[in-house]
């Protein structure tokens, strides 16, 4: 079984040993691939919609995994508030929109901060979800990233832990990214640095817009993101 560039980058951020939760499980593909490859001894395929718990169950049958991928509909987290080993699993929550994924760790979130970790990869908004992991006392502990056709993703694993203190272009670029120096940050600050300018001249049309917060506070961080790039390349020359 053989998961793509994404969901990979995902599963190998899942520690050897321990069982996991997918979170919105795309038919349970990351879960079989988890137990098949030996990484995982049990796996939750979880989905608060009946469609794609029932697209789960016909994977985990076919690959006849039943004994060892358990298929549960549910909202959430709400899934695993009874699970009586819940401080060693892993929690993956992937393709959803970084507010999206916030607001469902922000629902169980005693479940999410007993949890052994969180290995989650929005779609948008991955500056937003490392603030939230920040404000509710959880540590980074490795950030991924990885291009797809034409597609960067971004990848946070996260723990409960202490030293989560970012500047806002940190969390915008990402601080282990910078730390560790991916091969693709390159790639990375391009992107950010781009949407940022987008965003800036398009709020730059309106007198209101200009002078408003959220322009201001933009205008900061795109300069914040600019002194950050330099120091990048100066480190590389």
């Amino acid at each position: 079984m053989k998961l793509d560039a994404r969901l990979a980058a995902v599963a190998s951020l899942i520690e050897e040993g321990c069982p996991l939760a997918d979170i919105g499980t795309d038919h349970a593909y990351l879960p079989c691939y988890l137990i098949i490859s030996g990484r995982s001894p049990f796996a939750v395929a979880a989905d608060v919609a009946a469609g794609p718990c029932e697209a789960a169950r016909r994977t985990v049958k076919a690959l006849k995994l039943e004994a060892k991928v358990a298929v549960r509909q549910g909202d959430g987290l709400a899934i695993l508030r009874d699970e009586p080993h819940l401080e060693d699993f892993y929690i993956v929550i992937a393709g959803m929109g970084g507010s999206t994924i916030a607001a469902i760790l922000e629902k169980d979130i005693e479940v999410a901060q007993k949890a052994r970790g969180l290995v989650l990869q929005p779609m948008a908004g991955a500056a937003g979800l490392r603030s939230f992991l920040c404000g509710r006392g959880f540590a980074l502990i490795k950030e991924e990233l990885v291009l797809q056709g034409e597609h960067l993703y971004e990848i946070i694993a996260a723990a409960r832990g202490e030293n989560c203190r970012y500047s806002p272009g940190q969390l915008l670029l990402g601080p282990l990214l910078l730390r560790d120096k991916h091969p693709l940050l390159k790639l990375q600050l391009a992107k950010q640095r781009s949407k940022l300018a987008r965003t800036l001249a398009a709020m730059a049309q309106g007198s209101e817009a200009v002078n408003s917060p959220k322009y201001k506070y933009l205008l900061q961080l795109a300069e914040e993101a600019e002194e950050i790039e330099d120091a990048w390349y100066d480190d590389r020359s």
